[in-house]
C-alpha cells in the first residue's frame, strides 16, 4: 500500500500540480517557480519519511531480493536528487524569481528520468508485493 500511496504523491505533485502551476499566466511566472519549489520541497520529506517506511518494512519481511532492489534504485533517486538536483534546481529559482536568467541546465530532465525511475520502482514494488510477503 504504501508504495502506491508514495507513487500517487508523485503523479499528484510532479505531474499534476506543478505542471498546472505554469499552465498559468506568463505574468505569473514568478510565482511558478517559487510554488513549484515548494511542492518540491514538500514532496522531498514526504518521500524520504516514505522511504525511511519501506525500509523498516523490507527489514521486517527479511529483505525480499527484488523489492529491496527495487528500493536500491529509489533510494539511489532520493540521494541524487538531495544532495545534487534539488540544491542546483533551487538555485535556479532563486535567480530566476530575482529576475536573473540562467543558463541551460540538464538539470530538469535529469530530474524528470529519476522522477520516472522512481515511478516505476514503486510500481514494480507493489506489483511485487501484491503475492503476500513470503514471496519475491
Amino acid at each position: 500500500m504504501l508504495p502506491l500511496i508514495w507513487a500517487g504523491c508523485l503523479v499528484g505533485a510532479g505531474f499534476i500540480a506543478v505542471p498546472a502551476v505554469f499552465a498559468g499566466p506568463e505574468a505569473g511566472r514568478l510565482f511558478a517557480y517559487a510554488a513549484a519549489a515548494r511542492v518540491f520541497e514538500r514532496l522531498a520529506l514526504g518521500e524520504q519519511a516514505a522511504a525511511l517506511l519501506l525500509l523498516l518494512t523490507l527489514l521486517a519481511l527479511g529483505l525480499p531480493r527484488w523489492r529491496s532492489m527495487l528500493f536500491g534504485a529509489l533510494a539511489v533517486a532520493l540521494i541524487l536528487q538531495a544532495v545534487w538536483l534539488r540544491p542546483e534546481l533551487l538555485e535556479r529559482t532563486a535567480i530566476l524569481t530575482a529576475g536573473g536568467a540562467v543558463a541551460p541546465s540538464p538539470a530538469h530532465a535529469v530530474n524528470s528520468v529519476l522522477e520516472l525511475a522512481k515511478l516505476g520502482s514503486l510500481g514494480w514494488i507493489a506489483w511485487a508485493s501484491r503475492k503476500g510477503p513470503s514471496q519475491s
